[in-house]
């Protein structure tokens, strides 16, 4: 896997908005802003905001693997429909290639089970269902 979450397609970039207090995402993970404008950890499964993607924060030299420090601002992108990046798939899921991504309500991201709002597709099999597996960076699809 290459070190950079967005791998090909039509994105907007954003590097202007700050993360808020005690908010230290991955890059892959789904943020969206809070009331104050400030970007947190996506709290909704059926998301109805505008999806704001970490990415490595490359500027700092930061991995796709470096979390955010709280309070900084974050390197994001708002991804069209086609895109085709990296999200950060919690553990426990096992995805297939085609399976639906969606919200798991806490700004990553699992399989769908037909009741949220899909985010994307998965390009890839992943299996993270085995005990001790860690949260890991799945290539998707934006839907």
């Amino acid at each position: 896997m290459a070190n950079m979450i967005m791998i090909s397609g039509e994105y907007e970039l954003v590097q202007s908005l700050s993360l808020a207090s005690g908010q230290t995402p991955k890059p892959g993970q789904l943020l969206q802003k809070d009331s104050s404008g400030n970007l947190t950890a996506n709290a909704s499964a059926t998301l109805r905001r505008v999806p704001y993607l970490a990415l490595e924060d490359s500027l700092q030299g930061g991995l796709n693997s470096t979390a955010y420090t709280a309070s900084t601002v974050a390197r994001c992108a708002i991804p069209q429909r086609g895109v085709v990046s990296y999200v950060l798939l919690v553990a426990g899921q096992n995805v297939a290639i085609g399976d639906k991504l969606v919200s798991n309500a806490g700004g990553k991201f699992k399989k769908d089970t037909g009741t949220d709002l899909v985010l994307a597709e998965a390009e890839e099999a992943l299996d993270l269902s085995a005990s001790g597996a860690v949260d890991t960076l799945v290539k998707a699809r934006w839907a």
